[in-house]
Parts: structure tokens; sequence; C-alpha cells
């Protein structure tokens, strides 16, 4: 009912009292709106669901199939996405979940998704390196599920990376290696700011005077997450789906 009654005047008024704040509003985000307002109701589309043998039968509504904003459907695509990742994609071994975040001055570069794609490309290179460098082989790589993600909690443009990774190394005959030991965020962040900017250089997005300014910072503004090691044992599909 909020959205209903609100969703087009925040529309209307979004340019002339949020732009200068929080920037220019994102195309998705008033498609969004209208699925969601959309979303479960009959006169919008439906499926006639009927049984073959007794031949009951009743409508089923389409939904809007969306992430975060609808609370049905993101529920349901949590479930079902959790279910397949446990059951079908992770190796029976310890895990841990990463999250990698750009700062804010380099946000805008990545609205390109050409790019977006080689920042989680990035962002497991970085992983790789740090858990080869502890385990001491350079044969040896882990496995990863990254999932990209283009919006904070202000539903602004934020490009971060969550990453489920394996703690430890597969090697080519399908063996194990596992990795002891947490590395520093801090240094997580910096190898990954490394990697990051000399992306953007390379591709003439950015330029030296702007790396020398970020590197100056005393804070790199790149973040880093590392949260505590998921047991093999401890993978359900809810586990997953909360990760």
């Amino acid at each position: 009912q909020l959205v209903t009654k609100h969703a087009q005047i925040f529309l209307d008024v979004y340019d002339d009292h949020y732009a200068a704040r929080y920037g220019p509003l994102r195309a998705v985000v008033p498609r969004a709106l209208e699925g969601f307002q959309r979303c479960g109701i009959l006169a919008h589309g439906f499926a006639r669901v009927r049984c073959p043998d007794c031949r009951h039968e009743y409508l089923l509504a389409f939904s809007c199939k969306q992430r975060c904003l609808c609370p049905s459907c993101h529920a349901k695509r949590q479930a079902a996405f959790g279910e397949f990742v446990a059951g079908e994609i992770l190796e029976p071994v310890p895990h841990r979940h990463v999250v990698l975040s750009l700062p804010r001055r380099l946000r805008p570069f990545f609205r390109r998704r050409k790019r977006l794609t080689r920042l989680a490309r990035l962002a497991y290179e970085t992983l790789k390196e740090l858990l080869q460098a502890a385990a001491g082989t350079h044969t040896a790589v882990p496995g990863v599920i990254a999932c990209l993600q283009s919006a904070g909690n202000l539903l602004d443009w934020h490009p971060h990376l969550h990453l489920l990774i394996s703690w430890g190394l597969f090697r080519r005959d399908g063996s194990f290696l596992p990795v002891e030991g947490t590395p520093d965020p801090e240094t997580m962040a910096r190898l990954f700011r490394h990697k990051v900017l000399r992306m953007l250089l390379q591709e003439g997005a950015i330029e030296e005077h702007l790396v020398g300014n970020l590197l100056a910072w005393p804070h790199t503004g790149f973040g880093a997450h590392l949260s505590r090691e998921i047991p093999a044992d401890a993978k359900t599909p809810a586990t997953v789906a909360r990760y």
C-alpha cells in the first residue's frame, strides 16, 4: 500500500529533491517499482493450473520475480538458489563468505556491465593469490561463486561483490588442499585495490594523478569483509541462502 500510494510521487520529485545527494535515479528503479505493484494481482496476468486426474483447477497470478524489493519473490528465489548451490555446486569442504567493495570515487566507472564482470574476475584473482601464497603452491585453485551487487542499502549505485569461496585449493586430480589461518582483510583490500586501479589505468578510464591521489588516502576506500569459516557439514540450503 505504501508503494502504491507514494511511488509515483517519489519518482516525480526525485530529480529536484534527491538527485543532488544520491545521484541520478537508475532506470531499473521505476521498472522495479512498477513490477512490484503488479506482482500477484490476477488482473495483470495469470496461469490456469489444472490437475489432469481430478480436474481441480485454480488461477496463479504472475509474480515479479524480483530480488530484495519484493519480499515474497525474494524469499522464493533465495530458497531455490540456496538449495541448488548446496546440492549441485558446492563440494563438501570448508568455505568462507567474502565481501569486496569500492570507494565512492570509483563507482561511476563501473556502470558498464562488461567492466563489472571484469571486477568479479579481479576479486577471484585476489582471493586465489592469497590462498595460493598461504598454501605455498601456484598450481591448485579455489572454487568460487561470485554475486555482483549494484546497489547499497539506500538503493544508490554501489557496486560490490559477494563471494562464497572454498577455504582451500583444488588440485588438478580433484583432491583438496585445505588452507589454515585467515588473511588480514586490509591486505586483501589493498591487493584488490592494486588490481582494480591497474585495470582502469590500462583501459584509459583513469589517469595517473587520480591513482596517486587514491594511494595517498590514509584509508584505502576499498572494503574487505571475511566471514568465519563455514564447516563442510554446515552448508545446508538455508545456510547458503543466508550467506
